[in-house]
């Protein structure tokens, strides 16, 4: 049997991001990262004390992708999933996952990702995704 953190559950904000043609951006994990390294995967992180899980998303977007949502009004919000929990990497998790459109690719990388790109849901085969961005995609696009 695992041994639970004490900070379960871990509360998180994912955002898949789809472009105008309504491609999927993934992020590819740094090899220094911990958890899934080298891995393609979505803006995630995790929601900071006395923070909503909207104020959590801003502030992920501006620091993986280097884009103030405030200010920018090409991104937009297109939908907001109930909360989801399950159980990754020996910790419980629970994750506020948005759905959201970005009509221009200015994107500037943080040192938690390497590389970017748009991708159609159909490729997603193609590409070593995280198990809990998977799951995100499953939720948010149900056969």
């Amino acid at each position: 049997m695992e041994r639970m953190e004490r900070d379960n559950p871990v509360k998180i904000v994912s955002a898949v991001i789809l472009n105008e043609d309504g491609h999927l951006l993934l992020l590819k994990r740094s090899p220094e990262k911990k958890d899934y390294p080298q891995q393609w995967d979505t803006v995630v992180g995790k929601i900071e004390h006395g923070e909503s899980a909207r104020e959590a998303l801003q502030r992920e977007i501006r620091e993986e992708l280097g884009l103030d949502i405030k200010k920018d009004k090409t991104f937009q919000i297109i939908r907001k999933l109930l909360p989801q929990q399950y159980h990754d990497l020996g910790k419980e998790w629970i994750t506020y996952l948005f759905l959201c459109r970005l009509h221009h690719q200015k994107i500037t990388l943080n040192k938690e990702h390497s590389e970017y790109t748009f991708a159609p849901l159909d490729n997603l085969i193609e590409y070593k995704c995280t198990k809990p961005f998977l799951n995100d995609i499953r939720l948010l696009f149900p056969k």
